[in-house]
């Protein structure tokens, strides 16, 4: 194997966490024979990180290392203390299994208020004249009023009466 010795290339695949061997690739296949040769040969031409890493899946993984841009560290919202993003959501508090104690419990905290709120959210009973029935949540987003379009149109034309 032939390297450039003003290269930092050592024969090692370069693809994070691979330290395989790296063979030399052929090049790639022509499309047409040249003059007396039976079948296409190849015409030695590779890209660099064919000559550096040992397989198309290690080349894929070193040119996704290579975008991936680092990240500052955020600040989280309950404790106010630094701590690492990591994925591919924009976290806005500690990672729960990172976290201190006192993080911890104010994400509990946190968890407990949000599911009193969706909780009473969940309790919302129609508007509509003479309806009494409950109406789910659906999660996001502002409540419903009513029940069915039908208990809209029967509220609407109630008002429109009395007005």
């Amino acid at each position: 194997m032939r390297y450039d010795p003003h290269d930092d290339f050592d024969g090692t695949c370069m693809a994070p966490g691979c330290q395989n061997e790296v063979t030399q690739p052929e090049g790639r296949p022509r499309r047409r024979a040249r003059a007396g040769e039976q079948t296409p040969g190849t015409d030695g031409r590779t890209t660099r990180d064919q000559r550096r890493t040992c397989s198309p899946r290690c080349r894929t993984a070193l040119s996704r290392a290579r975008r991936e841009k680092p990240r500052p560290l955020a600040i989280c919202a309950l404790c106010g203390q630094p701590f690492k993003q990591e994925g591919r959501g924009r976290r806005t508090v500690c990672p729960y299994d990172a976290a201190d104690d006192f993080c911890q419990g104010l994400q509990d905290d946190a968890e407990d208020a949000n599911a009193m709120r969706l909780a009473e959210l969940g309790e919302a009973v129609c508007q509509g004249p003479e309806c009494e029935e409950p109406i789910p949540y659906a999660g996001r987003g502002r409540p419903a009023r009513f029940c069915s379009a039908k208990c809209r149109t029967r509220c609407y034309r109630a008002a429109r009466k009395d007005a």
